[in-house]
């Protein structure tokens, strides 16, 4: 489902889950997020939060001995190409990783870099296939 939101470069503000029980009950639970979210990780784990309290909770469907035969998992409320305002600590947490990545490409390249020249100094001195780089 976030695959497909990611795709369509859309974002849900709702996330709602439903059970239809073994009786053929449908019951279910849904709540709006202050942002809207296409984000695997936040859809599974308010589903899970949701699907918990409509199982388990006040007049939850085990509450009823009732067993369930079908989940369902939806995200609505779309926001389409809506402009989204990150605060500034989301903004500044995510432009720290990507320093980082950026960090760690520079320095496996210098590493790279250096292992070529001494590489080439060596097959220089002593011959070429004398020594060769491991896969």
């Amino acid at each position: 489902m976030g695959k497909r939101l990611r795709k369509d470069e859309a974002a849900g503000y709702t996330i709602s889950v439903s059970a239809k029980t073994s009786s053929f009950k449908r019951r279910s639970k849904q709540t709006t997020l202050v942002e809207p979210t296409n984000d695997i990780k936040d859809i599974e784990s308010t589903s899970l939060i949701l699907m918990r309290e409509l199982c388990f909770g006040e007049r939850g469907l085990f509450s009823e001995n009732d067993g369930i035969r079908l989940v369902g998992v939806g995200v609505s409320n779309l926001a389409e190409n809506e402009c989204k305002q990150l605060d500034i600590f989301s903004y500044m947490k995510e432009k720290s990783k990507q320093d980082e990545i950026r960090l760690n490409e520079s320095k496996k390249k210098e590493k790279t870099d250096k292992l070529d020249t001494m590489l080439k100094k060596i097959n220089e001195k002593y011959g070429e296939g004398k020594i060769k780089k491991g896969g």
